[in-house]
Parts: C-alpha cells; sequence; structure tokens
C-alpha cells in the first residue's frame, strides 16, 4: 500500500496520482477518503504510515510549507519507508524536507515536460523493467538511507506506477482543451461516447455555436479532468473514479440536521460519469418542453420539472439522474469540508445572486472539474427520503410508494450559506416542480 502524502491545496493533482496508481492495481491510502468517521486524522495517518510499503510525495510550494507533509514525511523517514517525491514545476525542496529525501527518488513532473522527456522516461521505464538500476547524479547536499537499498524494488515498482500517470500530470502543467473536446492523454485516442448511453440511433442535432442562448461559460476543463461529450445531448461528462468517502455531516459542522446523520462509509464500487454543469434551459428544450423562468436565457440552468420528468430526460439521452450517495461523492471530491471551496467563489448563492439564477458554469469547479455543484438551483437525485442515514445499508432505495418523498441536493441561488452546504438535503414531494430546482444526469461507465 502507497501513503499519498500532499497539501490540501494539491488535492486535485494528488488524486490524479491516486488515481493512476490504483489503475496500474496499486494500493493507496489518501487522506480524506481513507480516514474512518470517528476516527482521530493523526491516528490514522500514523497507522497508515506505519502500515504502508512507500510514501509518495507530492512535492510542490505548498507543500514545502505544509507542517502536515512535514510530519508525515519525518514519520515515513523515522520508520524506514522508501519517500518518492514527485516534483510539479519548478520548486526544490524546503530544508526541511531535503534532509528526509534523495533526488536518487523523485519523478520530476515540471512544467518543461515535452514528448523528448516522455520517451527518455519510456527507456528508464524499460531498464526498471529489466532489472537494472537507474544511474541518477546524487547531490551531496541531500542524505540517502542505506536502508533504500533494501526497498528499491518497491519504489520502482512506485515509479512504474507513476510513469502511468505521467500523461495526466503534463496535462496539469497545461491549460485545458475546449469544452466540445474529452481531455485525453497525449498520444491516445479521444474516449468513445458509449454508444449504449447515446439515446436513439439518429445523431442529435449538432451542438449550436457558443451564442447567449449556450452556456458557452462553462467550456473550460479543469486540469487532469478526464471528460468525454455525450453525442445525444451534446454536454460534456466528467469521469467520476470508484472510491469511498464519509457521507454525511461534515467535519467540525455546526449546522448539520438530524437527516444528515449519521455519518457512514459509502463505498462507490463503479466509476460514472456526471455533466459538468446543470442541465440548461437550451439543452432542456431540444428533448422536452419547458417553460423557462423569467428572465432566463438558454444558457441559464432548466427548472420546474418534477422527478419524473427529470428522469424522463435524463433516459432520453442515454443516462440516468444520480443517487444521493453519488452526488454527495462527486461534490466533496475528496473534501470532508461542509464547502469544497470558499463559498463565494463556487456557488450563486443568497449572499451574491442578486435573488436570481445564472448561467450555468460561471463558478469555479471543485476538484472533479463539476461546475454549481451548490448554489444556483437544487438538483434532483434518484433515492427516496429518508429523514436519518441508515448505516447498514450502502445505498438508498428509489422511490416506490406513490406517498414516497425524493431528495434534491446542493441548495440554490435564494439558499441561505447553511442551506447550501454539501452534506444538506431537501426532501420534498416526487411531484415538486417549481422554479429552484433543476437536474444534472449521470452516465453508466466506463
Amino acid at each position: 500500500m502507497i501513503f499519498i502524502s500532499y497539501a490540501s491545496e494539491d488535492a486535485a493533482v494528488a488524486d490524479t496520482i491516486r488515481a493512476g496508481l490504483e489503475q496500474a492495481a496499486v494500493a493507496c491510502w489518501i487522506a480524506p477518503r481513507d480516514i474512518e468517521p470517528g476516527t482521530s486524522f493523526p491516528a490514522a495517518i500514523t497507522a497508515a504510515i506505519q502500515s504502508c510499503s512507500a510514501l509518495v510525495l507530492l512535492l510542490t510550494a505548498q507543500a514545502n510549507t505544509s507542517r502536515h507533509v512535514l510530519s508525515e514525511v519525518e514519520l515515513a523517514f523515522n520508520a524506514g519507508k522508501p519517500i518518492l517525491a514527485v516534483l510539479i514545476g519548478k520548486v526544490a525542496p524546503s530544508q526541511d524536507l531535503k534532509y528526509f529525501i534523495s533526488t536518487s527518488h523523485w519523478f520530476d513532473a515540471d512544467a518543461s515536460f515535452d514528448d523528448a522527456d516522455l520517451a527518455k522516461l519510456k527507456i528508464d521505464l524499460e531498464k526498471l523493467l529489466a532489472g537494472e538500476r537507474l544511474r541518477v547524479e546524487q547531490e551531496g547536499a541531500l542524505r540517502t538511507r542505506t536502508a533504500w537499498n533494501d526497498r528499491r524494488v518497491m519504489a520502482a515498482a512506485a515509479v512504474m506506477a507513476l510513469l502511468a500517470v505521467a500523461g495526466a500530470l503534463y496535462v496539469l502543467s497545461r491549460p485545458g482543451p475546449p469544452a466540445s473536446q474529452p481531455v485525453t492523454p497525449a498520444g491516445t485516442a479521444p474516449p468513445k461516447v458509449d454508444t449504449q448511453l447515446a439515446g436513439p440511433a439518429t445523431p442529435p442535432a449538432a451542438t449550436p455555436a457558443a451564442s447567449a442562448a449556450t452556456p458557452a461559460a462553462a467550456a473550460t476543463a479543469t486540469p487532469g479532468a478526464r471528460t468525454k461529450v455525450n453525442a445525444a445531448d451534446g454536454q460534456a461528462y466528467v469521469w467520476i473514479p470508484p472510491g469511498s468517502f464519509a457521507m454525511g455531516c461534515s467535519s467540525g459542522d455546526g449546522d448539520c440536521e438530524p437527516d444528515e446523520m449519521p455519518v457512514h462509509t459509502v463505498r462507490i464500487t463503479r466509476g460514472f460519469w456526471l455533466a459538468r454543469t446543470e442541465v440548461s434551459n437550451a439543452q432542456y428544450e431540444k428533448r422536452m418542453p419547458l417553460e423557462r423562468a423569467e428572465g432566463t436565457t438558454g444558457a441559464h440552468p432548466a427548472v420546474g420539472m418534477s422527478r419524473l420528468d427529470a428522469k424522463a430526460y435524463c433516459a432520453m439521452i442515454g443516462g440516468r439522474l444520480p443517487t444521493e450517495a453519488e452526488w454527495e461523492y462527486a461534490a466533496r471530491a475528496g473534501s470532508r469540508e461542509r464547502y469544497y471551496d470558499t463559498l463565494s467563489s463556487i456557488a450563486w448563492y443568497e449572499g451574491n445572486s442578486n435573488d436570481r439564477s445564472h448561467p450555468v458554469g460561471q463558478k469555479a469547479a471543485n476538484a472533479y472539474g463539476l461546475h454549481d455543484m451548490l448554489g444556483n438551483v437544487y438538483e434532483w437525485v434518484l433515492d427516496r427520503y429518508f429523514n436519518k442515514y441508515d448505516e447498514t445499508t450502502e445505498e438508498v432505495e428509489e422511490p416506490v410508494a406513490p406517498n414516497a418523498s425524493a431528495v434534491a441536493r446542493g441548495g440554490a441561488w435564494h439558499s441561505g450559506a447553511k442551506e447550501v452546504r454539501v452534506s444538506n438535503r431537501f426532501g420534498v414531494p416526487t411531484d415538486y416542480a417549481d422554479g429552484d430546482t433543476g437536474l444534472r444526469c449521470a452516465l453508466n461507465g466506463p
């Protein structure tokens, strides 16, 4: 098991490394994902480092000043664990970190990484696979532990897995492509739209060019995000990888309601695709009739549909509504905080919306590249509403009884800061249809 150490500001890059390692069948431990609810953070981290095979350090300017990163690296060093540093950008380790790491054991992924660098890395990888030891220059000021020699095979395995995500790290150092194009690693074919999810066999109308009637503002991809365009609705979808998270009341959140309890671990066993933005008026109107909210354009989120209408729309484009657990997992994107970033930068809510909704995708995305998960409009999810979570089950049943209540998540433009917390739940009748509730669809993977 590989322990990934990173500064909180680098969570998106750290998760890219984690995903790449796990896709290469290397088990990873990363906070906060792998900290069980109710467990002390320091105790969980110490135990994980003691049991890991190696520590991967995401070395950035932020990591250089993080006392948490320094503590984790020191713990690994004292426990005799191999430490592999991944350098992002032209950054040198701080004097404190320099004591614990060696230039022999790092992967340089700075902004100058190009095809020639990648070719050399492939040659080095072949040498590693052949059992050869790479020749590297030693920096006399850095201390190298003799214990590393007994563990270099494990370090080589970690390096090989990290090389698998070198392309993703390269993408992180450059601007993302236009929203109409999926993000793909260099040298690979673009991801294909799953034809079983793409709706009717008849090709839909071409996606219109950016205009005031289309959500062009949402067209910037988050670096490192894996995306694809679904042919049936012309909308960009972001890949949400499988994993575990603590669902419910966020750490230290004093505003939680009883229906956000108890906090419980949920395992998302299958990855899925989730629309990068809420469905806009223009997109919804291509499939179903809609009475636009007063004063809105095609780029504003579609609202006023019941949950059944929302389900029908998603089915028409080859998808479905996300489950409540999927929605919260995707919204958190690895965060255990009540908001995944500064509220005013990520959400339209009572404090900044001027009492109206806004075109989709104008606010900053979360670590997965999803916009407007909080604020703007509530979003329908698939599940039946219960007034508390059941710790014995990992999934909540879809409504079946006529008198069952449904769930909408995320808050709206008129919601106070308390109502747009990521764990907040909105229980409503299934036939609820109002101007503050819209939707975003999910597609099954891969």
